[in-house]
């Protein structure tokens, strides 16, 4: 029914893909083929990552760094963040309003300047989430 170079190919392709267990009919023939699992199955398993998080502008106005008169961190690039933690400000004609991190996660990417012009909605900070 298979040659041995096809059964190869199909144990191949048996663990490249997870399976343990493979059955082939062909007519009155019957192919069965199994693998036991394998001690490490994280090293054959596909890593599940969960997409960045996007912190946008909850307001119009200008961006405010953490540090100044709040006595909190500056956030940089590289940091690790907890949910609720402030990020900074957009503040408006002396009104500030908090800008959150919607989870634990490490900022990635580029931080908004101190006093730069924001719109509401736009992208402030990039999170890669913890998993």
């Amino acid at each position: 029914m298979f040659s041995d170079p096809e059964k190869s190919r199909l144990i191949q392709a048996m663990r490249r893909t997870g399976t343990t267990r493979l059955e082939i009919e062909c007519g009155a023939d019957v192919l069965t083929l199994g693998l036991a699992l394998s001690a490490h199955p994280e090293a054959t398993a596909p890593v599940e990552t969960a997409p960045p998080a996007i912190v946008n502008s909850p307001a119009l106005g200008r961006f405010v760094a953490c540090g100044g008169d709040d006595g909190l961190t500056v956030v940089s690039p590289g940091d690790r963040v907890i949910a609720g933690q402030v990020l900074g400000y957009v503040g408006l004609d002396g009104a500030r309003v908090q800008v959150s991190a919607p989870k634990c996660g490490v900022v990635v990417g580029e931080c908004p300047q101190n006093d730069q012009v924001v719109g509401f909605g736009d992208p402030l900070f990039l999170l890669e989430p913890d998993t």
